[in-house]
């Protein structure tokens, strides 16, 4: 190949990858909805008590803006394996809630 088809070479593939990069729409990672999402769990870490037993701490996000879910526990709302009912949480605010539950 010579120098001059080098540089046609690069200068198409530079004037693609600009045009693809235009193309695609911002991602707006705030993207919120009212009502009708998820309750996602969030492991956020662990902790050892007195008595040296070690517990992991979770919260949850409720993707809604406004509605607030109640999730009995049952096939929902449990935790396994074991029994479904750990002490887990069973009313959901919205928005990231910290430290609601330890297992």
């Amino acid at each position: 190949m010579t120098l001059r088809a080098g540089v046609v070479c690069l200068v198409l593939a530079a004037g693609t990858l600009l045009h693809a990069g235009v193309q695609q729409p911002p991602i707006n990672s705030q993207l919120r909805h009212a009502r009708g999402q998820a309750v996602v769990p969030v492991y956020e870490g662990w902790f050892e008590d007195a008595a040296g037993m070690v517990h992991a701490s979770y919260g949850y996000v409720n993707l809604n803006l406004d509605e607030t879910l109640d999730i009995p526990i049952g096939p929902g709302n449990a935790i396994a394996p074991g029994s479904a009912d750990r002490g887990q949480p069973t009313h959901f605010l919205a928005g990231h809630q910290k430290g609601v539950f330890t297992v």
